[in-house]
């Protein structure tokens, strides 16, 4: 995950199981690593940090993010 510097240390102390796996990357965001019992589990609590983190991989995750995403546009239209 990529998650950007100011909101870092919120996103660490609601993310149980996360990691620094370096610093921060040239626009900023920082890398984390994110774990859960399930991708599901890892997509509902993702879904509430869309504007301030990006998942990186899975790609099957990012997916998820993305139909959840959709659906919700299509539902608030």
């Amino acid at each position: 995950m990529l998650v950007d510097a100011a909101v870092v240390e919120e996103f660490r102390g609601w993310a149980t199981g996360s990691s620094a796996d370096g610093e921060a990357e040239a626009d900023g965001r920082v890398r984390l690593r994110v774990t859960a019992p399930s991708e599901q589990v890892l997509e509902r609590r993702l879904a509430a940090w869309a504007r301030e983190a990006e998942v990186i991989e899975p790609a099957s995750l990012r997916d998820r993010l993305a139909e959840l995403g959709a659906a919700l546009a299509a539902r608030y239209r």
